[in-house]
């Protein structure tokens, strides 16, 4: 079973994507946890509110080593995680959850440990989600060089060596 914790936007389209993807998995969306059951009846956890509410990590502390969570961390580095306490056990991965990322065909995926990388890659195949790794870095690498793109262009107008028609 696959939950996904979250609400907004980026929760979603992460619904959606699973549904598209993941449509032999049973999939259960929640905003937040009532009760800490939930946890142990999914295989993957997928929680899209990490990049804005780090502070519910520690309900994953609890967590068996063989469960699985991904993390949405566009903001946030995974490694950022083994400095706090208590430490989470689980097979930790982090993906691009930035609104319209989440519904390409590819998905940006990083892990806080080298021995998750085949676990994790091997449990996004058989959800049928398409995925690249990418180093652990805020911003992964898409939305990185979109803002270059976009701060090109804005220094050209800014220098008047282009404008907005061009």
């Amino acid at each position: 079973q696959i939950l996904l914790v979250g609400d907004g936007k980026a929760a979603y389209e992460t619904y959606d994507k699973l549904l598209q993807c993941a449509s032999s998995h049973p999939t259960k969306a929640i905003t937040d946890f009532t009760n800490k059951s939930v946890l142990r009846e999914a295989d993957v956890i997928i929680d899209v509110r990490f990049d804005e509410a780090p502070f519910h990590y520690e309900q994953y502390t609890e967590m068996p080593h063989n469960k699985i969570l991904l993390l949405g961390c566009l903001k946030r580095q995974l490694a950022a995680l083994e400095s706090w306490e208590p430490q989470i056990k689980c097979i930790v991965g982090g993906f691009n959850n930035f609104p319209t990322f989440i519904n390409r065909s590819l998905w940006e995926v990083t892990y806080l440990h080298e021995h998750h990388r085949p676990i994790l890659s091997d449990t996004l195949t058989q959800m049928g989600i398409e995925h690249r790794f990418v180093a652990d870095r805020i911003g992964m690498v898409t939305p990185r060089i979109v803002a270059m793109i976009i701060n090109e262009a804005a220094l050209t107008l800014q220098e008047k060596t282009a404008n907005i028609a061009d």
